[in-house]
C-alpha cells in the first residue's frame, strides 16, 4: 500500500481565523439566530449540534470570513488547544460562525477525505502536530496558527484507502455514540430518581459546603506525576461521567491532585455544565473545583446535589469575569443551598443508587476501551500496518 508524503498546503482550498475580538463581544450573543461554535462543540471527530451561542444573521455575514460550511474543518487556537472537527454533511445548520478561538479550514476533496484527516489528528501522534507549535507558558494557544498548520506534513494514502479507514473507525464510533445514547438516559433517570427522592424525604436545608469539602492538593509541573491528566475541556457536559484522559505530558502548570470518588466541577464557565465523579485518582487544573464527600454515603447525593440545574446556575450567577467567568468558591458556591436529608434517607439513598452510578461509570468506562482501541486501530491503519487495499 503506497503512501505519500504531503504538507497540508496542498491540500488546502481556503484558511481563516475567527474574528478579531472586539468584533464579536457577548453583547451581541442572541438566543436564536446564525450559531456560534464553542469549544464545547469541537470535542469530538464530528462536530456536535449544542449551540449555545448565535449571533443575527446580518452579524454573521458582516463576519462572512470566519463562517465555516459542512465539510470544513475547525481548529481550536488558544485555550483548549489541539480541538478539531469538521461540520458534517447531516449537521443542524448549513453555517457556524467561528469564535475567536479558532480557525476554519475548507480542504480539496479530491485530494483528501476530510473524515480521514481529522481522524488522524485525533490520534496522539496527529494531536502532537497540533501541539507542536503551541506556546508553554500563560494561556495555552497556537503560535501563527494558520502558517504552522499550513506546514504540518502527513503520509497519505489513496483515496479509496482513506475512506476505507474511516468506515473502520466509524464502526467503533457508532458503538460510543450508542453508549453515550444510553448514558444520557440513565443520568436523566438519576436527576428524576434524586428530584423524587427530595421531594418525600425529611432532613434541612443546609450549604453545599455541608456535605462536600474543596480539596486544593497543588502539583508542581517540575515533578508532575504520571497519573492520567483530567483538563476542563474532556469533562463532557451535563454528562456525570467521562470517556477518557489526556496523556499526563500535556499537563503543564496549574496543575491539582483528584482522588477517586471526588466530584470535578469545570470553574471555568461553570455555565457550561461539567460534573463529574471521578473513576481514579489523577490530576486537573485549577480551572476545576475539586470536591470530596464528607463520607461514603454522601458520594451519590452530593454528586447529584451538584450536578442540578439550579447548582450550576447558582454557581454561575455568583460567578465572576466577563469574557471568561470563573465560579468563586468562598464567600459563594460554598453557600449554594442544598436539602440534607437524615441519615437513614442517606443510607437508603446511596444503596439505591450506588448501582446505577457505577453502571454510568462502566459504560465510560467502556467507550474509553473504545476510543483507545480506534485510535490504535486507526494508528495501524495510518502508518500502512494494516493493508485494507484488498478489502471491500
Amino acid at each position: 500500500m503506497e503512501y505519500r508524503n504531503v504538507e497540508l498546503s496542498e491540500l488546502i482550498e481556503d484558511i481563516a481565523a475567527g474574528p478579531f475580538g472586539s468584533k464579536l463581544k457577548a453583547s451581541t450573543f442572541t438566543s436564536e439566530g446564525f450559531p456560534i461554535i464553542d469549544g464545547a462543540n469541537l470535542k469530538e471527530v464530528k462536530l456536535t449540534d449544542n449551540i449555545t451561542k448565535f449571533v443575527t444573521e446580518d452579524k454573521a455575514r458582516s463576519l462572512s470570513r470566519s463562517i465555516a460550511k459542512r465539510g470544513d474543518v475547525v481548529v481550536t487556537i488558544s485555550g483548549n488547544v489541539g480541538q478539531i472537527s469538521y461540520i458534517p454533511e447531516k449537521s443542524l445548520y448549513k453555517e457556524y460562525l467561528c469564535s475567536q478561538r479558532q480557525f476554519r479550514v475548507t480542504f480539496d476533496e479530491t485530494k483528501v477525505y476530510v473524515p480521514y484527516l481529522v481522524y488522524y489528528f485525533h490520534t496522539r501522534e496527529g494531536r502532537s502536530k497540533i501541539l507542536s507549535f503551541a506556546n508553554q507558558t500563560g494561556v495555552p494557544a497556537l503560535s501563527q496558527p494558520l502558517k504552522n498548520f499550513k506546514k504540518i506534513c502527513i503520509k497519505l494514502p489513496s483515496l479509496e484507502i482513506q475512506r476505507k479507514s474511516v468506515k473502520a473507525a466509524e464502526l467503533l464510533t457508532e458503538k460510543i455514540e450508542l453508549n453515550n445514547q444510553l448514558n444520557d438516559y440513565l443520568t436523566d433517570l438519576s436527576s428524576a430518581i434524586y428530584n423524587e427522592f427530595i421531594n418525600r424525604s425529611s432532613g434541612k436545608w443546609g450549604a453545599l459546603s455541608d456535605i462536600v469539602d474543596l480539596i486544593k492538593e497543588p502539583i508542581s509541573s517540575r515533578t508532575r506525576p504520571e497519573l492520567p491528566y483530567l483538563p476542563i475541556d474532556v469533562i463532557p457536559m451535563k454528562r456525570i461521567g467521562i470517556e477518557g484522559f489526556r496523556p499526563y505530558e500535556e499537563a503543564k502548570s496549574s496543575l491539582q491532585l483528584f482522588k477517586k470518588d471526588d466530584i470535578v466541577i469545570g470553574a471555568m464557565r461553570v455555565y457550561f455544565h461539567r460534573v463529574i465523579l471521578t473513576p481514579c485518582k489523577g490530576m486537573t487544573r485549577n480551572t476545576c473545583f475539586v470536591l470530596r464527600p464528607r463520607n461514603k454515603n454522601l458520594r451519590e447525593f452530593a454528586l447529584l446535589s451538584c450536578f442540578q440545574n439550579e447548582t450550576i446556575e447558582f454557581a454561575n450567577l455568583h460567578s465572576k469575569g466577563s469574557t471568561m467567568p470563573y465560579a468563586v468558591w468562598k464567600g459563594s458556591f460554598e453557600n449554594c443551598p442544598v436539602f440534607i436529608p437524615n441519615e437513614h434517607d442517606l443510607e437508603v439513598f446511596s444503596i439505591r443508587m450506588s448501582p446505577l452510578i457505577d453502571k454510568i461509570r462502566d459504560i465510560y468506562k467502556e467507550n474509553s476501551a473504545l476510543i483507545n482501541l480506534r485510535n490504535g486501530l486507526l494508528s495501524q491503519l495510518l502508518s500502512g500496518k494494516i493493508d485494507l487495499s484488498k478489502f471491500n
